[in-house]
């Protein structure tokens, strides 16, 4: 019941945000507040550093607005950019969401080393937020994370009752697949700040084809919660190699070239 109205609420606050954005813009311009010791109040820094005029490609935007750290700075601040998600359901409510905001394009597709289609897993019992939101490219991290979850849930994950069958947790779906250079051909802004990146598990490796790709921008946002050791250190000395100051806020990691 409390997932059920939760996810209700959700769905009404998209709406209401997509027809009248103007009063989320005020709060979140005027009266919201954030710890410079969060991920918000370093995101805020870096916009007003750039006077709040922002550039960004988000990739694995989902929906668009729940968990998502850009968002308020796209409301209040104007930050224009390229929104990825390349779940169909779940990109219809991205597109919604952003049917009368100026300077966003929503995107289908998923980013890769060449145009085509890829191979994804999502949780093929639910269509909730919580399971479209782990949808990946890497497997493993999927089943890892459902059975952390199941652990933690004994025997439910978010109040759903899970298949006794773990061949029954996990489906495939084909998506569409961009490279960097073709998505930021259809930008239309030239300066490119942000690079935003939600991948469950599979980030290391589009940090490593955008860098391969001559993509460097000022700064970096990316999940490290997935990583392994050793993928963390990659990532560390992948980041350091070209220049960028790394710290961690809880799940995420924020990236600015010195």
């Amino acid at each position: 019941m409390h997932h059920s109205l939760k996810n209700r609420l959700n769905e009404l606050r998209r709406n209401l945000y997509s027809v009248v954005p103007a009063w989320p813009a005020f709060y979140f311009r005027h009266i919201y507040k954030s710890s410079p010791l969060r991920l918000s109040g370093r995101l805020f820094q870096f916009s007003k550093k750039l006077q709040h005029q922002v550039n960004f490609i988000q990739i694995g935007a989902n929906d668009g607005i729940n968990n998502d750290p850009l968002y308020k700075f796209i409301i209040a601040f104007h930050w224009r950019g390229l929104r990825l998600e390349p779940q169909q359901f779940v990109f219809e409510k991205l597109k919604k969401l952003h049917q009368n905001t100026i300077g966003i394009t929503p995107l289908q597709c998923a980013i890769g080393p060449e145009n085509g289609k890829a191979t994804m897993y999502k949780v093929a019992f639910s269509n909730k937020r919580w399971a479209h939101g782990l949808t990946t490219f890497n497997r493993e991290t999927l089943l890892h994370e459902l059975e952390k979850e199941l652990k933690i849930g004994q025997g439910k994950i978010k109040g759903e009752r899970v298949p006794a069958d773990k061949n029954a947790w996990i489906e495939t779906i084909e998506v569409e697949q961009r490279t960097y250079t073709d998505i930021l051909a259809q930008a239309s802004f030239g300066r490119y700040d942000l690079l935003a990146i939600d991948a469950e598990g599979y980030d290391y490796e589009l940090l490593k084809i955008a860098f391969e790709a001559d993509v460097l921008p000022r700064a970096v946002l990316f999940e490290h919660i997935n990583f392994d050791e050793e993928t963390a250190e990659l990532c560390a000395n992948l980041l350091a190699d070209k220049g960028y100051s790394v710290q961690q806020y809880g799940a995420n990691s924020f990236a600015e070239r010195l």
